[in-house]
C-alpha cells in the first residue's frame, strides 16, 4: 500500500522515490506523539497551588458580607472575577439594606485599585523593607511583654468590626496594661451623650425621617458623607413621593457652611459658617418660643 502524491498541475502520479510506506508513516507519527508527550510532562512536572474553595477560573462569584462602619455594618452583596472585587450591591434579604447601598460602599471599590494607594511599608515618611517592620515588631513585643503592656498603646478610630473587637481582645488578654485609646477627630461622640443623657444609657438617637414633613439639617449632609445611612435615605425619599393627585412632600431645610449632598436636595438652603450654627440654634429657639409660648 502507498500514498499517492498530488503534482501542483493537479494530476495524480505515483512514483517509486516519491511513494511513502504506511510502516514509515506509523513511525513518524509515533515520534511526534512521544514529543508531544514529553513535552507534556515537563509542563506539569510543576505543580500549582489548590485553589480557593467555590473559585472557577473565568467565572463570577458572589456572597454575602457586611462592610464595618462607625456604629454599624451595611449588609452587602460582593461579586469577585478570579479573586478581584468588581462590583458591591445591597443584600436584598437583609432587612436593613433591601438591596441598596450607599456612595461609601459603591466608592470603597475604586480604592482597592486606586493607583495612589501606598505599595510598600514606611517608616516616618521613608520606605523600609519588611524584614526591617518584623524586626521593629518583636522589638515592639518584646518591650510590651517585659512590662505587661504597660508601654504599649494605640490609637484607633471609632469602628464596630467583629475582627477587630476579637484582635483587640486577643491583645489585652496578653498586656493586661495595654492602652486602647479611641479617637474620633470630626465626630468626638456628643450626640451619643446627649442621647443617653435624654433616653439613657446606651441609646442612640435615630430620626424617622419618612414621617417627617419639615426636616431641618445643621451642618449635618445626612445624605452624604455624614452620620446619616440607608435607612435616612429612604426615609428622606420615601417623604418625597407621591403616590397620588394632591399628596404633599416633605421639605427640607439646610443650613451649611459647604456645598453637600443633601444641600443639593434642600427645598430652602441657608449658607452659614460652621462657628455660627450654635448661634443660629439659640435664634431659632427663641423664635418659637415667641411663636408658641406653651410649646416645651
Amino acid at each position: 500500500m502507498s500514498f499517492p502524491l498530488v503534482r501542483p498541475s493537479g494530476r495524480t502520479t505515483r512514483c517509486p522515490e516519491e511513494t511513502l510506506s504506511v510502516s514509515w508513516a506509523h513511525r513518524l507519527l509515533s515520534l511526534v506523539l512521544a514529543s508531544q508527550v514529553a513535552a507534556a510532562q515537563r509542563r506539569t512536572s510543576f505543580h500549582s497551588p489548590s485553589p480557593p474553595e467555590w473559585v472557577v477560573p473565568g467565572k463570577k462569584l458572589s456572597f454575602a458580607t457586611a462592610q464595618p462602619r462607625r456604629r454599624g455594618a451595611i449588609p452587602l452583596l460582593a461579586t469577585t472575577f478570579d479573586g478581584r472585587p468588581i462590583k458591591l450591591e445591597g443584600n436584598p434579604l437583609h432587612p436593613m439594606s433591601q438591596g441598596a447601598t450607599d456612595n461609601h460602599a459603591q466608592a470603597s471599590i475604586l480604592d482597592l485599585y486606586d493607583p495612589a494607594r501606598r505599595q510598600h511599608l514606611t517608616r516616618s515618611g521613608k520606605k523600609v523593607q519588611p524584614a526591617e517592620w518584623d524586626a521593629e515588631i518583636s522589638r515592639i513585643r518584646d518591650e510590651a511583654k517585659s512590662s505587661a503592656g504597660a508601654s504599649l498603646a494605640i490609637l484607633a478610630d471609632e469602628q464596630l468590626s467583629p475582627t477587630r473587637e476579637r484582635l483587640r481582645t486577643d491583645l489585652q488578654r496578653q498586656f493586661p496594661q495595654l492602652t486602647w485609646a479611641t479617637y474620633e477627630p470630626l465626630s468626638p461622640g456628643r450626640d451619643l451623650e446627649a442621647s443617653s443623657l435624654v433616653f439613657g444609657e446606651n441609646t442612640e438617637f435615630r430620626p424617622n425621617l419618612s414621617a417627617a414633613s419639615t426636616i431641618l439639617a445643621i451642618d449635618c449632609d445626612f445624605l452624604g458623607s455624614d452620620e446619616g445611612d440607608i435607612n435616612d435615605t429612604r426615609g428622606f425619599a420615601s417623604g418625597r413621593r407621591t403616590r397620588k393627585p394632591g399628596d404633599s412632600t416633605n421639605r427640607l431645610y439646610v443650613v451649611e457652611p459647604r456645598f453637600t449632598l443633601t444641600g443639593t436636595m434642600a427645598d430652602h438652603r441657608l449658607r452659614l459658617r460652621s462657628s455660627a450654627a450654635g448661634s443660629f440654634l439659640l435664634e431659632l429657639a427663641r423664635q418659637i418660643r415667641a411663636a408658641k409660648p406653651s410649646a416645651d
